[in-house]
């Protein structure tokens, strides 16, 4: 169960000189082999009523930074780890060839289909090349540009991306604001459906990315807070709004992530959890680990319904705006936006969808039976 895709976004869609980012995203669910539990606990499903059960997935880290490479697999646990510490050994031999994704293949190819990949070496300054693998369904967008999507996710993958890529032309002209929209809204979209349960757990849990830097080392994405709101209409033109019943808050850390969530319960009590995307457990505890923890950025996706069922619409925070969420777990909780915010979201959110936003403090009480 994995979805793994590669963008390439143009540096300035009308002039292709400039060049492209490489961006690698991956999901993090893996589901256990042979165990017999029907339970998914995951970031976006956690709650009081999962306590004590036995999960049938759980998360790890899939794009992988080896040196100048970033890799991303799909397929059988055990092979995946044979192949990539394969290439961890062999990487330095392999790039002295020119070709080092060509031998990174061959080997992956030794066990296709039961594992399959996608790779991408950066030539190190002064260098500006690049040498890639990739298998799957691979297809070209006017903004993402070359695009290649693995895994049981990756015809959703790619019917996301082909969704999007037309809406990135209105988010800025620098290409980090449009890789930072994007990546939040595979990832808002992913877990938005995963909350209200519909989505088919074929991939998701959460979708993690990595994009090469300017300096031509590989960087993983931001400090992020994920809030979710629901649309309820009102009449005919108008809706309102509502926040979902959980905050996610996700550190990329170094060699391992981790995602703390904030859950309300249905008798208005909370539950705290973390998912650590390592390995091996964390030195530091959580509670000090989130402890005067601060985000980098915050994203904020809408699910409103459609006659086809639910959608999702997600709008990532301006670097301007990043100090207006709040998340603050341990004796007090405290996670949020504040109303203001809230309605400037909602306004643009809303008048996207053709709709005027009403706040839900302005409607009337509902009446009583």
């Amino acid at each position: 169960m994995t979805g793994c895709l590669y963008v390439s976004p143009w540096v300035d869609p009308e002039d292709h000189s400039q060049g492209c980012v490489p961006v690698l995203l991956a999901d993090t669910m893996v589901t256990w082999s042979g165990l017999d539990a029907t339970v998914k606990r995951l970031p976006s499903t956690i709650g009081s009523d999962m306590e004590g059960a036995v999960s049938s997935v759980t998360l790890q880290r899939k794009v992988q930074i080896i040196g100048q490479a970033a890799v991303a697999m799909a397929g059988e646990g055990p092979l995946i780890r044979d192949r990539r510490e394969t290439l961890r050994w062999r990487l330095d031999d392999w790039v002295k060839s020119g070709r080092p994704m060509r031998h990174f293949g061959d080997a992956v190819n030794e066990y296709y289909p039961r594992v399959e990949a996608i790779g991408i070496y950066a030539f190190p300054a002064p260098s500006h090349e690049v040498n890639s693998m990739m298998r799957g369904p691979i297809f070209e967008l006017p903004n993402l540009g070359l695009c290649a999507s693995i895994g049981s996710g990756d015809q959703d993958l790619e019917a996301l991306a082909r969704r999007f890529d037309p809406q990135l032309g209105t988010v800025g002209r620098h290409v980090m604001n449009r890789i930072r929209a994007f990546c939040a809204a595979i990832n808002g979209n992913r877990l938005a459906r995963e909350i209200i349960d519909d989505a088919q757990n074929s991939w998701g849990g959460y979708v993690e990315f990595v994009y090469l830097g300017g300096d031509r080392k590989w960087m993983r994405g931001p400090k992020t807070l994920d809030f979710f709101y629901q649309v309820d209409p009102v009449g005919e033109e108008a809706a309102t709004v509502r926040m979902a019943t959980r905050v996610l808050a996700y550190d990329p850390g170094g060699e391992a992530a981790r995602i703390a969530v904030v859950a309300r319960n249905r008798d208005a009590s909370y539950t705290v959890a973390e998912f650590q995307l390592s390995d091996q457990p964390l030195p530091l505890p959580a509670g000090e680990f989130w402890k005067g923890w601060q985000q980098e950025t915050f994203a904020t996706t809408f699910i409103y319904g459609t006659e086809h069922g639910p959608e999702c619409l997600t709008l990532p925070c301006r670097i301007r705006d990043r100090q207006e969420a709040f998340f603050r777990i341990g004796d007090h909780i405290a996670t949020g936006l504040s109303d203001e915010y809230v309605d400037r979201l909602a306004t643009e959110a809303l008048g996207v969808l053709g709709r005027r936003y009403i706040p839900a403090r302005d409607l009337p009480p509902p009446a009583l039976p």
